[in-house]
């Protein structure tokens, strides 16, 4: 079904946004390796060259009495267990194989979307064999008022939510397995539309999954709650008529 996926050109302009926020975020950390961007495969295969290389280095210093190097900083590390791949937007790494995960998010606060986002990378980190995983939120702090030249320091928080998503990590990573398991499947599932739908964000699929209704439908009528817009899908009120029948949208 990739080919039925829809997006629009407001998600274009947030992923614009987006990158902005992590080309400026780069400043937060010295001397950070960019991996390579390009194919998926590509970018895992970088990115576990660098970390031996790393670790092996280190120790060849160690052992000759060199001073070590700082830690590792990779920019779009990207992290494969079996079926399971992460995109991380930095992944610093130690000489014993310690690792912090830093995701950049252009809001300005955390989100538990976030911490489940997180805790999935901590998941695939951990499954490779990365230990004492730290985890960090990058976002914006809203109460940084610019004067003259940007200080990048103070334009981002950096929080940590290594708690957090240890609570959310084992249910994120069965709900992954779940997901895996769908993925086998030959036949597209059978699956209602509901407000699942459009949380945490609207599905790339609603479009396909909503070809059947009529146009216009109970969806696309302005003033009335998305909840209460199900709530009419689900006792059959679906098209404009129906709505008008129905008396519902005056109520």
């Amino acid at each position: 079904m990739p080919d039925k996926i829809k997006t629009n050109d407001h998600e274009g302009q947030l992923a614009s946004s987006v990158e902005e926020v992590k080309n400026l975020s780069k400043k937060l950390f010295k001397n950070n390796y960019q991996i390579e961007l390009a194919d998926g495969e590509a970018m895992c295969k970088e990115t576990m060259y660098k970390i031996p290389e790393y670790i092996t280095l280190c120790k060849n210093d160690s052992e000759s009495g060199k001073k070590l190097p700082g830690r590792l900083v990779l920019s779009d590390a990207v992290i494969q267990y079996k079926d399971a791949v992460c995109h991380v937007d930095y992944l610093e790494c130690d000489s014993n194989k310690n690792v912090s995960v830093y995701l950049v998010k252009s809001a300005t606060h955390v989100k538990e979307l976030y911490i489940n986002e997180v805790a999935y990378c901590k998941g695939v980190l951990k499954y490779a064999g990365f230990n004492h995983i730290r985890c960090y939120i990058i976002h914006i702090n809203s109460k940084y008022v610019r004067h003259g030249t940007i200080d990048i320091k103070e334009l981002f928080a950096v929080r940590e939510v290594t708690a957090k998503v240890n609570k959310s990590l084992e249910s994120v990573m069965k709900l992954v397995d779940n997901i895996n398991k769908v993925a086998e499947i030959d036949n597209e599932p059978v699956c209602e539309i509901g407000i699942h739908c459009m949380t945490p964000h609207k599905c790339a699929y609603w479009k396909h999954c909503t070809e059947i209704l009529p146009e216009p439908s109970v969806f696309d009528i302005a003033g009335i709650s998305l909840m209460k817009k199900f709530e009419m899908y689900h006792d059959g009120i679906v098209s404009y008529e129906d709505v008008e029948r129905s008396g519902c949208a005056t109520e």
